[in-house]
């Protein structure tokens, strides 16, 4: 009866709260989402992708298939080229020089001749051109070890004290020599301990052909060319541990001193 006193009609009424309520409600949840909408955004702020970048697929990632290694990009490798010149490759002397605790020298010859022999002639190096203290030295090869064209050939007492001939049996133009050189080192004095001079050269006349000589080990400080002149005289390049002359010496030239630091005995 109220409602009728009053003049209202109820489902006016009705109406009037739900258009009243809903819009609450909408504006209710639209604040809710503006409240917690950074909190949803903040991870992919953190890790630096704006909206666009999260929509970009990530690249594909490589996967080995099972059972077989992942591959990997290869290393270059140092190459090292093969010896050549004078002795190796070409008429002339490869003389290779690694100096001995006690001063003597280990050397390898190897020749290569520009005709065939069977007569080989050898003899000590003259070493009296190296300085005033090799005037009255003495070389001897010890030791000596002779191959021609890969077949062992005997030297008589395995040392060469002066000037011989081997009978070499057969026509040959390549040979090596095996051998330990002394009495061709002198201490240096007045000098740092341990200080000392070798000289050395091939064992087998040659006459003008190119003789090119390397040392190995690093007792060898430097090296000379007495038989040269000039700036020439000092031949040496390299580094310590692998020294060579800087160009091939004529076998009448062929004079090699090596400056050398020994150990103590």
């Amino acid at each position: 009866m109220g409602d009728a006193r009053s003049g209202k009609d109820p489902s006016a009424l009705r109406r009037y709260g739900a258009g009243v309520v809903l819009p609450l409600a909408l504006v209710a949840a639209a604040g809710w989402a503006w409240t917690h909408a950074p909190d949803i955004a903040r991870p992919a702020a953190a890790a630096g992708l704006g909206a666009s970048a999260s929509r970009v697929p990530a690249a594909p990632r490589s996967t080995p298939t099972p059972g077989q290694p992942a591959k990997r990009t290869p290393r270059p490798t140092a190459t090292r080229a093969a010896p050549s010149g004078p002795g190796i490759t070409e008429p002339g002397v490869h003389l290779a020089v690694s100096p001995l605790g006690d001063g003597s020298l280990d050397v390898s010859e190897r020749v290569v001749l520009p005709s065939v022999l069977t007569r080989l002639p050898l003899r000590p190096p003259d070493v009296s051109a190296a300085g005033l203290s090799f005037r009255d030295a003495r070389p001897v090869a010890t030791d000596v070890q002779l191959t021609v064209d890969g077949q062992p050939v005997p030297v008589d007492g395995g040392e060469v004290t002066r000037r011989v001939v081997v009978l070499v049996g057969r026509p040959a133009s390549v040979l090596e020599l095996r051998y330990v050189l002394t009495g061709s080192t002198r201490r240096s004095v007045p000098s740092t301990t341990g200080r000392a001079l070798a000289a050395v050269a091939p064992l087998v006349p040659v006459g003008t052909a190119p003789v090119v000589v390397t040392t190995t080990g690093k007792a060898v400080r430097n090296l000379s060319c007495p038989r040269l002149s000039g700036d020439a005289r000092s031949c040496s390049d390299g580094v310590p541990g692998a020294m060579s002359v800087r160009t091939p010496l004529r076998g009448d030239r062929s004079l090699v001193v090596l400056q050398l630091d020994l150990p103590r005995p």
